[in-house]
């Protein structure tokens, strides 16, 4: 897929927001969180998509789990060719207002733990929410608030049914380091999340 199939108007407009344009994806990073949107095109048609990718969570490649497509949320239609007053339009009124909502980790946690339409953006099992509260308290610094979130995580992970007996183990030994984590100092605990960001960040930007 080309990132001529993203009209100029368009790409034009995402670019005025703030964002940085790399192929197909268009890049903002706000207090350590990085928010996103890409034009997938698995198929013949174009599937616009957002998603955060907080620089504090560890990965090895591109994840497209906290967010959804744009199209879901505004009951549209995906087309082999994009709708740019549309788009535009669901832009304006739904992602960049929800990016704001949570442009920072103090804020992503208030959302996280009082909003009653977590899953309405964030189209992932509950087990995945949970890990991505317990990444975000420890990321705080907020011990309590970490226990708490690592004992709603590990509830979790042998109940959910999206996950395959290797993933739920491998979340549950991530669980585990993040557990040991909290029990460092906080430069300590700065330091081991400041490795943690310089390496996604580069994973965002080149998908590996």
């Amino acid at each position: 897929m080309s990132s001529d199939i993203i009209p100029a108007a368009l790409s034009g407009f995402i670019i005025k927001a703030g964002f940085s344009k790399k192929g197909r994806l268009y890049t903002r990073e706000h207090h350590d969180i990085m928010q996103c949107i890409l034009f997938e095109r698995p198929s013949s048609l174009i599937y616009p998509t957002y998603f955060i990718m907080p620089l504090y969570i560890p990965c090895s490649t591109r994840y497209l789990t906290y967010g959804r497509r744009i199209s879901e949320i505004t009951n549209g239609r995906n087309s082999k060719q994009i709708d740019v007053d549309r788009l535009i339009n669901a832009l304006q009124k739904e992602v960049l207002p929800f990016f704001e909502r949570i442009a920072a980790p103090q804020l992503l946690m208030e959302y996280l733990l009082t909003a009653r339409d977590v899953q309405r953006y964030f189209f992932c099992p509950p087990v995945r929410i949970a890990m991505l509260k317990a990444y975000t308290a420890l990321y705080l610094h907020d011990r309590s608030l970490f226990s708490r979130m690592a004992a709603e995580t590990g509830q979790l992970i042998p109940a959910d049914r999206c996950s395959s007996e290797a993933v739920a183990r491998r979340m549950h030994a991530e669980l585990e380091v993040l557990k040991a984590q909290a029990r460092l100092s906080d430069a300590e605990l700065a330091a081991f999340f400041a490795s943690i960001i310089e390496t996604t960040r580069r994973v965002v930007r080149t998908g590996y």
